[in-house]
């Protein structure tokens, strides 16, 4: 875009099991493996935009989610974060410090419900510039 800014789609989505590690590998290098390829829609969440181009701490509120969850997922070794009462915490901290009104995501409260609701399990995102729903969904 022309005017510096890169407005993609953010989604969580959550597994019961860790892929295999090459898999999960790829997923944090290039995000284009397949590793969410079946994810039913029961288990994914739109959360909302981000400016991909914006530099942290003003990404948005998906931006921040997703800035954490590739820290966390990729430091000190390539993992699926597992859903724990403390990522939780970690993930809302990080949803509400980045807030951006120009850029619509959920609410707090649908943020943290997913995440309780699917505790335990193992969570990922992914993103796609707008228009290009890695989904198909209509974003909000």
């Amino acid at each position: 875009m022309s005017d510096g800014k890169l407005v993609c789609d953010v989604w969580l989505a959550v597994l019961d099991a860790v892929p295999a590690p090459a898999a999960i590998s790829a997923f944090w290098n290039w995000k284009e493996n397949g590793v969410l390829d079946f994810v039913p829609e029961a288990d994914r969440l739109w959360i909302g935009r981000t400016d991909a181009m914006a530099e942290y701490p003003f990404p948005g509120s998906a931006g921040g989610v997703g800035d954490l969850l590739f820290l966390v997922g990729t430091l000190p070794e390539y993992t699926t974060p597992q859903i724990t009462d403390e990522l939780i915490e970690r993930l809302t901290t990080a949803f509400t410090a980045t807030a951006d009104p120009t850029l619509p995501a959920i609410s707090v409260t649908e943020f943290v419900a997913f995440l309780v609701a699917n505790e335990g399990r193992y969570l990922l995102d992914t993103d796609s510039p707008v228009g290009t729903d890695r989904w198909d969904e209509p974003a909000p």
